[in-house]
């Protein structure tokens, strides 16, 4: 019998995702200076174009204003731990980017969402396998799953 590997687990992993509807690409695909390019260098984790599509879509009712804050805020989730990093954007993520903003002499706040839970049609989600990140020079190669929405 054959052992499983680590990179059969990974590509069963993505062929059940293809099947549930999600894109998939591998991650040179959208590496630095790739033909079809989404980073603009390794070290950047996150899918800036596509998070601010997708917050333009989902967020429609709220002004374009405050949707860019939501996005920078989301940009700048940085702690040397990476579970407090984990943690704040899963709060975003789960109750939503909270932008506050006066009116009436009250402070109120645009609720900013990353996906949209009620109608699950608007998002769009995205396996990004053998994704590289380099941090402080080592590089890392993982497979990682990415969440993005549809526009």
């Amino acid at each position: 019998m054959k052992p499983i590997t680590e990179d059969k687990i990974e590509y069963f992993a993505i062929e059940q995702l293809h099947s549930f509807g999600w894109e998939c690409l591998h991650g040179l695909a959208i590496a630095p200076e790739a033909e079809k390019a989404e980073r603009q260098s390794f070290e950047q984790i996150i899918l800036t174009e596509r998070l601010r599509k997708a917050v333009s879509i989902i967020n429609r009712h709220i002004p374009k204003e405050a949707q860019e804050q939501a996005v920078q805020k989301i940009l700048r989730i940085y702690s040397p731990d990476l579970l407090h990093n984990n943690e704040t954007f899963h709060q975003y993520l789960a109750e939503k980017v909270k932008i506050p903003y006066q009116q009436d002499g009250y402070e109120r706040s645009h609720e900013v969402a990353l996906i949209d839970f009620e109608n699950i049609d608007n998002n769009q989600f995205l396996a990004v396998n053998q994704y590289t990140i380099v941090e402080n020079n080592p590089a890392y190669s993982l497979f990682d799953l990415v969440v993005v929405f549809r526009f």
